[in-house]
């Protein structure tokens, strides 16, 4: 049985609560999100929410890409929600989607261990990163976002430690997700580099 619709449901529950977070501390300093996205590192399951401002692009005078790399973005504080609040293990404190990519890392990485092959913690990785996909397209065609047409708002996922910049690009999260999330317009502006925007 697949983990992704358990995957993608506590995805969704995490959208659902960040945004509206993201939003409102964005017009809280004068702005509004131009992009939502999912910062992922090496360690897939600690994928985080966060958004970045149009005028945070605008002050680097180049791209959504330039922005982000600068690290000079807002980060949005965005709070857990945790899985067992009552628990006394530090998995407890941390949201359901940690808490599912954790145990599917663990169980890969079990696998993994007594095969000598990596393909299962590889699976395990991209079920992780459609399922959050899925979820944000399932939240857009929600409403979460607002109307997207009129907002411009871009989603996608991304590898903030450029965990998989060895592959090819059209198999890349920052692609991929970009590409399933928006328009070609969209699409074109996520994944812009230097002054290409």
């Amino acid at each position: 049985m697949s983990n992704l619709p358990k995957l993608q449901a506590a995805a969704a529950d995490i959208i659902r609560f960040a945004f509206p977070h993201i939003r409102a501390q964005a017009e809280a300093k004068g702005g509004k999100p131009a992009a939502f996205y999912f910062r992922f590192v090496a360690d897939f399951y600690a994928a985080a929410p966060d958004g970045i401002s149009q005028e945070d692009i605008d002050r680097q005078d180049g791209t959504l890409q330039d922005a982000l790399w600068s690290g000079e973005a807002a980060e949005y504080d965005v709070p857990v929600q945790p899985s067992n609040p009552d628990g006394d293990n530090w998995l407890d404190g941390q949201s359901l989607l940690y808490c599912l990519g954790y145990e599917l890392s663990e169980q890969a990485a079990c696998i993994g261990e007594e095969t000598g092959d990596d393909t299962a913690y590889d699976t395990a990785r991209a079920d992780f990163e459609n399922a959050v996909i899925a979820a944000m397209q399932q939240c857009d065609r929600e409403g979460v976002f607002g109307n997207r047409a009129e907002n411009g708002l871009l989603l996608f996922a991304y590898y903030a430690d450029v965990d998989d910049e060895h592959k090819p690009e059209a198999e890349q999260l920052l692609h991929r997700s970009a590409k399933a999330l928006n328009g070609k317009k969209g699409y074109d502006r996520i994944v812009a580099v230097g002054t290409e925007q």
